[in-house]
């Protein structure tokens, strides 16, 4: 979770007072019982708002969902 204090953006010939906004992104993963190195996970960003902006071009940061395996490789000692 984070707070981004609203500030004022002048690029080129555009210029954007951005407001502020609170960012949460969260990950729940579960450990595969047969196979201690590799997890499924689901995960989020932007969850407290659908968007807000954080560019002088207007562009609208959308909230974004993952998910996946993840799977460790590399030596065990």
């Amino acid at each position: 979770m984070g707070y981004k204090d609203s500030y004022f953006i002048a690029f080129q010939q555009s210029s954007l007072a951005a407001p502020a906004y609170w960012r949460l992104d969260a990950r729940l993963a579960y450990t595969l019982p047969w196979y201690k190195d590799a997890e499924i996970y689901i995960a989020g960003q932007n969850l407290a708002a659908s968007t807000h902006q954080e560019y002088a071009d207007r562009l609208l940061i959308p909230r974004t969902y993952q998910g996946g395996i993840s799977v460790k490789f590399g030596g065990k000692q």
